[in-house]
């Protein structure tokens, strides 16, 4: 079967290489198969490599790999499905040692480039080796692998995969190895666990904070693809939900991970009060979650509870605020409505 595919399809090989820190090729396997088997050869191969680390949380186990599994099997199904096979050349896995390189020959199908590889709508080159991949389960009916791809990096904190290689020639795609924030990785496990999963788009601005410390409106639209309206619902919801915080920058607004975050992830925090006080700061927060207890404002704000009773207190006097509940352990603030 190999030799009838050298002779029909020479285009059809995939190398396998493993480089050292100093360029050396320490595996050089070059590997001609029909798809189904090379596909599992490679994975056996990565498999065989692959590393993993381990954290506890609570009583559960959680395996840390390298690379996640589902997101470099979808990296390589989607590189043998778009690869332009009239083109001479062969896919290849360059296994690094803080980085995978996935290439394949032949540039992004008409229309799809890095800036909108999230949002465009599924093209695939090969129309029907994409139908048959789907009728067997190698990739997504929905034709958003490239999801897990990011997924699978974004969940353990680190980089987005990075297509910025590209060109006409081939895709490159680039997934970083960078050390895992452990903090990170514990946190939105238990926000899954306990029934609240974060989006993609989510978790493309949360790991841009864990990397950068803050992020603007526009940085956000980039990064996720999307338009203006969806990033800033997207920005408020997380910021009502305690997970960011907003702080004003001049005439700008800029997010920031929330001070109860910060300290679960054991990083510092930014003084939200740059250009506007905690008065302002507590209206905004009850504009967007309509009404909020003393111990979401000390959250929100960085301050200890009973610095928030106090200010809540204040507030209450200058009719700002007023309190609603039927007892004290369930008492929320509200704006006091003007006339």
């Amino acid at each position: 079967m190999d030799e009838v595919i050298r002779k029909f399809i020479p285009t059809h090989m995939l190398h396998f290489q493993v480089i050292d820190k100093v360029g050396k090729v320490r595996v050089n396997d070059d590997l001609i198969s029909p798809l189904i088997r090379l596909i599992e050869e490679t994975e056996s191969r990565f498999l065989a490599r692959l590393e993993e680390d381990e954290i506890m949380i609570g009583m559960y186990r959680m395996p840390i790999p390298a690379y996640h599994r589902d997101a470099f099997r979808e990296a390589v199904n989607n590189t043998l499905l778009h690869r332009d096979y009239s083109r001479m050349g062969a896919v290849f896995i360059q296994w690094y040692h803080d980085h995978l390189l996935i290439t394949n020959p032949g540039g992004f199908p008409t229309g799809i480039t890095p800036d909108n590889i999230l949002v465009h709508e599924p093209r695939p080159r090969n129309e029907r080796l994409a139908e048959a991949f789907k009728r067997i389960g190698l990739i997504e009916k929905t034709g958003r692998g490239v999801d897990k791809i990011y997924l699978g990096q974004l969940w353990y904190g680190r980089p987005a995969p990075d297509y910025s290689r590209s060109d006409t020639t081939g895709v490159r795609l680039t997934l970083h190895e960078r050390p895992i924030s452990r903090e990170f990785t514990q946190f939105v496990f238990e926000e899954e666990r306990t029934g609240h999963p974060f989006e993609l788009d989510e978790l493309i601005v949360m790991e841009s904070l864990l990397r950068d410390t803050s992020i603007t409106l526009e940085q956000a639209v980039s990064l996720t693809q999307r338009n203006t309206r969806e990033i800033l619902t997207l920005l408020q919801a997380l910021e009502v939900r305690g997970v960011i915080a907003s702080k004003l920058t001049g005439d700008k607004a800029e997010y920031i991970f929330s001070p109860a975050v910060s300290q679960r992830l054991g990083i510092s925090f930014k003084e939200i009060s740059s250009g506007t006080n905690k008065k302002d700061q507590v209206v905004r927060f009850i504009e967007k979650k309509g009404k909020v207890t003393r111990k979401e404002v000390a959250a929100q704000l960085g301050i200890t509870d009973l610095q928030s009773r106090d200010l809540l207190r204040k507030m209450k006097k200058e009719g700002l605020v007023h309190a609603t509940g039927d007892s004290k352990r369930n008492t929320f603030y509200v704006l006091e409505k003007s006339d």
